[in-house]
């Protein structure tokens, strides 16, 4: 475990449906969680680059979860991603991993996977300096513009 006493995730799915099960998931294994509904949500928020780990869609309108792996790796390379899809396909499963990715999983796959995934990509980093995840933006209409929803404790609590 990192040096914060919170894990802190964001899950980026364009599936408000996933979005929710996979917080209470996460919450109940003491795991916080912010979602977005889109790459763009997430890279809009400041905060992106503070996260433990990132549980990503492949497939969304716009910026293409690969893609967004990519732009993270460029700017937050320590912040290992964890896709979760609906439509695997052999090819991206290979672009996934060959670009780094922590783990790769069908949306159908037993939760208990998932929480292992995240405890194991984050294991690294658990000798890591202890960063504090900054509060958001002010005002709160920021937030809303990139469409953001939290799903457990805010960070600014």
């Amino acid at each position: 475990m990192n040096m914060r006493s919170t894990i802190w995730v964001a899950i980026v799915d364009d599936d408000e449906s996933v979005c929710r099960s996979l917080g209470h998931l996460l919450v109940a294994s003491d795991i916080e969680s912010i979602a977005y509904l889109s790459a763009d949500a997430f890279l809009a928020d400041p905060r992106h680059r503070y996260f433990d780990c990132v549980l990503l869609d492949i497939q969304f309108p716009g910026m293409s979860g690969i893609e967004l792996q990519r732009q993270l790796a460029a700017v937050a390379p320590h912040i290992p991603i964890i896709f979760i899809t609906a439509h695997e396909a052999p090819e991206v499963r290979k672009q996934a991993l060959a670009a780094g990715c922590a783990a790769f999983f069908q949306k159908t796959e037993a939760g208990n996977l998932v929480i292992q995934a995240i405890h194991n990509a984050i294991a690294p980093l658990s000798g890591a300096v202890s960063r504090p995840i900054p509060p958001p933006p002010t005002p709160a209409a920021v937030l809303q513009k990139a469409q953001i929803f939290s799903l457990g404790t805010p960070f600014n609590q």
